[in-house]
């Protein structure tokens, strides 16, 4: 390796790395570098008489004012797409509703079951808060989880995947819903 050349690879703004490449010293002093300078490299030149098929969109020359054409950037999620979420919104909407119906439902039953049980000599039954809880932030976890998965998808997969969104709410409801009735006994 010649005198005065580094062999470390810079990053240019996370793209491409380029080789910084130190000058020799002036004079042939040992005193240091002088600066690095840097070298990119360059594009590769099609062969004589073949198109490129390498050359990248933003090099490209515009069919009237030789100006560089801008690649086209994609358009975020169509009306009808928000009104697939906004209408399946409603639905998880209702599950939400139900979870909380459940929740200060099944917490006043127990109260009232349990002035009973205090009345009549025998042992209370604890609220069971975890489940309900989570019977409660289900329904919205759930949803915009499939917004997530789906955000860059088209409206029939959007559609699809809150479809089965909705399964495993309902399938999961009921466990808790289960699961809440086994720890009131």
């Amino acid at each position: 390796m010649p005198k005065g050349l580094s062999g470390k690879l810079k990053m240019d703004s996370g793209k491409d790395a380029t080789l910084a490449k130190q000058t020799p010293p002036v004079g042939g002093a040992e005193s240091g570098p002088a600066g690095p300078e840097i070298v990119k490299p360059e594009p590769a030149k099609p062969a004589a008489g073949k198109p490129s098929s390498a050359t990248p969109a933003a090099t490209a020359v515009g069919p009237s004012k030789g100006e560089p054409v801008k690649p086209q950037s994609k358009k975020g999620p169509s009306w009808f797409w928000w009104t697939v979420a906004i209408l399946f919104a409603l639905l998880y909407a209702w599950d939400l509703f139900e979870a909380l119906a459940n929740m200060f439902g099944v917490s006043d039953q127990l109260n009232w079951l349990n002035e009973f049980r205090e009345q009549n000599g025998l042992n209370t039954v604890a609220i069971p808060w975890v489940p309900l809880v989570i019977n409660v932030a289900l329904p919205i976890v759930v949803y915009f989880l499939s917004l997530f998965v789906s955000r860059k998808r088209n409206v029939g997969v959007l559609a699809i995947v809150l479809l089965c969104g909705l399964g495993v709410v309902a399938a999961g409801s009921l466990s808790l819903a289960e699961l809440v009735g086994l720890l009131a006994r």
